[in-house]
């Protein structure tokens, strides 16, 4: 027996505020990996450098024998060609527009590439295909790259670090106290699961073991050559600034959160434009809500206190 429509629910789908049907929406995403890889050995590390830009594509149905669904607010509206010209022309527009998803709500795109086509045994219109990317903005991408990661910053750092203890011999005993890497511990920061996690006192944990490993290599430093060793001085102090520089970022960056009491069942989208939130940020706060696209009536969800 086929269960309740819960699609039903979602929010109908925009492009550029022309509202269409929809037949199929895919939607990809994924990290940016890069295999640094050796002579003669076995595996590889595999160094992440971000996540991928979400790609989503939809196939789009403008015939005039179909009925909009519950949630779809192209009623009282032809689909071809009214519906079609006006899709057509915000697809040709090579700007960042607004696209609204049903899932997450509204996002900033680009249209990549888009087709449509004719079946001569069906005259009431045509088929379309097209292809999103979301985008940063310009503004957005020049002040990201202007500002790097103090995260990646810092797994940088652990990573060279690494590189070079590894060339010390004898190996110092010091450090067999604890095994785990310093670019082990830092990328421990991406593996917490939700921005909640990641400002609470697990995070304090990360930074202190890893001063304390660093005071640990200090102490073994004294029995090897400063000169020739120079590299791992200098790479010991790096790592230290930026892992307070870390320390200082994310007591900056703190924001309260709070809880709120869902009224009538909802998508984490509606919720988001509700809460005054990021759909991203609610996403982060609340995986553990994630598993079905509505959440249910009397579900508590985390959210940012934002300021009046």
């Amino acid at each position: 027996m086929p269960g309740p429509d819960v699609l039903e629910q979602l929010i109908g789908p925009e492009w550029r505020g022309v509202p269409f049907p929809m037949t199929a929406l895919d939607n990809s995403g994924g990290a940016d990996l890069v295999e640094h890889k050796r002579p003669d050995q076995d595996g590889y590390h595999v160094e992440s450098t971000g996540a991928n830009n979400l790609v989503i594509t939809a196939t789009i149905p403008f015939r005039n024998n179909i009925r909009p669904a519950a949630s779809e607010k192209w009623l009282g509206r032809t689909p071809y060609p009214e519906l079609f010209r006006a899709f057509l022309a915000a697809c040709v527009d090579t700007t960042t527009g607004p696209l609204m998803h049903p899932e997450l709500g509204q996002l900033e795109v680009k249209c990549r590439n888009y087709h449509w086509r004719y079946d001569p045994n069906r005259r009431d219109g045509c088929d379309f295909d097209v292809e999103w990317v979301r985008t940063v903005d310009d503004g957005d991408f020049l002040g990201a790259i202007s500002e790097p990661s103090p995260v990646a910053t810092a797994i940088a750092l652990a990573t060279q670090l690494d590189e070079q203890v590894v060339e010390l011999f004898p190996p110092p005993p010091e450090l067999a106290e604890d095994p785990v890497s310093f670019s082990e511990m830092m990328r421990s920061l991406q593996a917490i699961p939700d921005t909640a996690t990641l400002l609470s006192k697990q995070i304090g944990g990360i930074f202190h073991r890893v001063a304390a490993k660093l005071d640990r290599l200090e102490d073994a430093m004294a029995r090897f050559n400063a000169t020739r060793w120079w590299p791992i001085v200098d790479g010991m102090e790096h790592l230290r600034a930026a892992v307070f520089d870390l320390q200082r970022k994310f007591a900056v960056d703190h924001k309260a959160i709070r809880e709120y009491q869902v009224r009538i069942p909802s998508t984490m989208a509606v919720l988001a434009q509700l809460l005054n939130n990021k759909i991203d940020d609610m996403i982060r706060l609340n995986r553990d809500k994630l598993e079905k696209p509505v959440i249910p009536a009397g579900a508590r969800v985390k959210y940012y206190l934002v300021a009046a």
